[in-house]
């Protein structure tokens, strides 16, 4: 019989796997030459450690996802305009980025999270 943890949300653990998530992923950003591998992949890797370290439940990595996506897909490429790392865009583009950002950075979140979770369960023993 496999063990189950109760039904719920726990919004202390979205919280701290949101502040997880997000300093991984700025550490998989910083080692120079390597950061082109980790960069593109430090969702994954950030949402894969929240998962883990927190054992997030399935509809928590959802809502980091869909938080982190939001909180830092959205507002990233403007940000990065507007300090002059990216060119000026036009105003459909800049939405377009955004909402690719969005979505790239809340899926791959959210997959590692539900990864990282699934595998820091433990299994029962016989």
């Amino acid at each position: 019989m496999s063990e189950t943890s109760p039904p719920g949300i726990r919004p202390l653990r979205i919280v701290e796997g949101i502040v997880l998530c997000g300093i991984v992923s700025l550490l998989a950003l910083l080692p120079p030459g390597l950061h082109f591998v980790t960069g593109p992949l430090s969702p994954i890797i950030g949402g894969f450690a929240a998962g883990a370290g927190l054992r997030l439940r399935a509809t928590e990595a959802l809502i980091l996802g869909l938080v982190l996506g939001l909180l830092i897909g959205l507002p990233a490429p403007i940000l990065l305009v507007e300090l002059g790392i990216l060119p000026h865009l036009a105003t459909a583009a800049l939405v377009f980025f955004s909402l690719l950002a969005a979505v790239y950075i809340g899926v791959f979140s959210m997959a590692g999270a539900y990864l990282g979770a699934q595998s820091g369960r433990r299994r029962p023993t016989a």
